[in-house]
């Protein structure tokens, strides 16, 4: 089977953080191709079917409202 290679904007596991996200993603949408920077990519990559073989959750340096999530994944 195939391998799915990821590396997606999400939901910031800090408050203050997640909190500034819900706030800017309805006024970011219209100009960022419908990005949605609140959102718990993990979770949504595992209800699709996938398996994590790896996955790194991580804030980008000097940007605190941008959290990464990277990793590959399997179907089940």
């Amino acid at each position: 089977e195939g391998v799915f290679v990821f590396i997606e904007h999400g939901k910031s596991p800090e408050k203050l953080n997640y909190f500034m996200q819900k706030l800017m993603t309805p006024i970011t949408k219209p100009f960022t191709g419908n990005c949605h920077m609140d959102r718990e990519i993990d979770i949504h990559i595992l209800k699709a079917g996938f398996k994590f073989e790896e996955i790194i959750k991580e804030s980008e340096n000097g940007k605190p409202l941008m959290f990464t999530y990277k990793g590959v994944a399997h179907k089940k």
